[in-house]
């Protein structure tokens, strides 16, 4: 139990790094967003700034989704010790 509860933390952990970039890219996203909309609706934009806007939108998307293939492969891995762990115990119960 004590070798599960390592894992699982261990897991957590890996999980964890990963998860905070993706919530940190996208609440930027939100406030850049809000940003844009406040000058759309003021009329103040500029050029210049939608295209520092979408370069920010396109960086912060790409970060995103490089930590939630990140995430996916991480789960993947997991997964796999699991049904290895599973093969293990019945192979014992076999023998």
């Amino acid at each position: 139990m004590a070798s599960l509860g390592a894992l699982v933390v261990g897991v957590a952990h890996e999980i964890n790094t990963p998860v905070g970039i993706c919530i940190t890219a996208t609440s930027y996203m939100e406030e850049e967003n809000n940003e844009l909309s406040k000058m759309v609706s003021d009329q103040s934009l500029k050029r210049k700034s939608l295209e520092a806007y979408l370069d920010k939108f396109d960086q912060s998307i790409k970060l995103s989704l490089k930590n939630l293939h990140r995430i996916a492969v991480i789960i993947n891995n997991f997964k796999e010790v699991a049904v290895d762990q599973d093969v293990d115990v019945f192979s014992s119960l076999l023998i």
